[in-house]
């Protein structure tokens, strides 16, 4: 979205490799419409942290869920998130690939039967 508030559209590219770059403790206002076709994995990171660096939430608002339950080191943080989103598309990799079994599993009808 730009800064009159209006949604700017980017057509996918096969094989295409999308960077989002926020701002320092920010993120960019931005949505993504994937398909069955594609999958989105989103990985968030911090500018060359330090693996032993301490990761904690600094304020929460009342009403929203937390996103860290207690401070974490981020190398930690990282493969827990890594972990996550893996088994996410595989999960979904698994689910697609039953479905195209499904699909192709259909008993193919006489049109006699059909039409009976």
């Amino acid at each position: 979205m730009d800064g009159s508030k209006i949604w700017i559209a980017i057509q996918s590219m096969d094989g295409a490799f999308v960077v989002k770059l926020g701002d320092h403790g920010h993120n960019a206002n931005h949505q993504v419409v994937v398909n069955s076709n594609y999958n989105k994995l989103s990985i968030e990171t911090f500018q060359n942290p330090a693996p032993e660096a301490i990761v904690y939430l600094l304020k929460v608002r009342a009403g929203e869920k937390l996103v860290l339950e207690e401070p974490i080191m981020f190398s930690k943080m990282y493969k827990r998130k890594l972990s996550k989103n893996l088994e996410l598309v595989r999960l979904k990799k698994l689910a697609k690939e039953k479905q195209l079994n499904q699909e192709t599993n259909v008993k193919p009808e006489l049109v006699e039967e059909i039409l009976a």
